[in-house]
């Protein structure tokens, strides 16, 4: 979120005229930075002084999350082989922090292919995987056709959502009807795309940035809208605004 705020900032400060942006923006970006450490750190203090985790919202172990992000075994997710090779490290003399690194540096050695393989795999899991997966484990065997309905019914609103705000990005920067504030909710997308290449991936992270797709799907929709409308109207040429698909 910080990236992608501070990118969205960045643009908007670097436009004419200069002095003036670069002050509404650079003090819009201070202001949000301020808020969000503010609230990060008072909620983690509290959670730390109330006793639910002593390093507070910290999870106190991003290298870890990095060994999970590289697990090939586990294609980026949660992985207890991963954990049970750190283990057998320390146990040989290495620190914590070793031990991962070891590990993670092992899981490096692959092929580039295998890594872009992965990479692939992340993503897929990412935006497209099933988070309904855990919650629902129960109807699994008390009503198999309801579990496979609904997780199919996930998989479609996921992809939907995906090619969506992908059509709605482009729509949102056509020639002549493009503005800065559309590029906000495509920052936050590209950010998080990023960042769950190199870290641990979970379906169900991606309910935290699925807004900001939305927000782009909309965009999706109503070039959908405008291509059936102007198809279904028997006027074959399009207007300048809609894209060519």
């Amino acid at each position: 979120m910080l990236v992608a705020v501070g990118a969205f900032c960045l643009f908007g400060a670097v436009a004419r005229p200069l002095p003036q942006r670069l002050a509404f923006y650079g003090l819009g970006f201070g202001v949000f930075l301020g808020s969000y450490l503010l609230v990060f750190y008072g909620c983690s203090l509290a959670v730390s002084v109330l006793g639910i985790q002593q390093q507070g919202l910290a999870g106190g172990n991003f290298m870890l999350k990095l060994v999970y992000g590289f697990s090939q075994e586990r294609m980026g997710q949660y992985s207890e082989q991963a954990n049970q090779l750190i283990r057998q490290r320390m146990e040989q003399g290495m620190t914590r922090k070793e031990a991962q690194l070891a590990v993670l540096s092992q899981e490096l050695r692959a092929s580039l292919g295998s890594l872009v393989v992965l990479m692939e795999d992340k993503e897929q899991i990412f935006w497209l995987g099933n988070a309904l997966t855990h919650p629902l484990v129960h109807l699994r065997e008390s009503s198999p056709v309801l579990h496979t309905l609904a997780l199919r019914g996930e998989s479609f609103c996921s992809f939907s959502a995906f090619v969506l705000g992908m059509l709605g990005f482009f729509y949102s920067r056509r020639p002549g009807a493009a503005k800065h504030e559309s590029l906000l909710p495509a920052l936050l997308v590209f950010a998080s795309f990023s960042a769950y290449l190199f870290i641990e991936v979970q379906a169900r992270y991606s309910y935290g940035v699925q807004t900001a797709l939305y927000i782009l799907s909309a965009g999706g929709l109503e070039a959908v809208s405008l291509l059936w409308t102007q198809r279904g109207s028997g006027n074959q040429s399009l207007p300048a605004h809609i894209p060519r698909l």
